[in-house]
């Protein structure tokens, strides 16, 4: 029952239900349209930085760069 309590004061803060209706939202209704109604296009472009390497040893990035050249 506590973590409903919590869950129901969470959604009743104003930034919240603004971020999840766009009738309470101040961003102009064309842009709110236009963006997803997920996070696929955050989530593939984190995907696309994992792939081309990250952290990785000095060496290791410069033979990258030198492949890519």
């Amino acid at each position: 029952m506590f973590f409903l309590i919590e869950w129901l004061n969470y959604y009743r803060q104003s930034y919240v239900l603004s971020s999840l209706n766009k009738y309470v939202s101040n961003v102009d209704h064309e842009i709110w349209n236009k963006s997803g109604s997920d996070t696929n296009n955050a989530e593939a472009a984190h995907s696309m930085a994992n792939r081309e390497g990250k952290q990785l040893k000095l060496l290791s990035a410069i033979l990258k760069l030198v492949k890519f050249f």
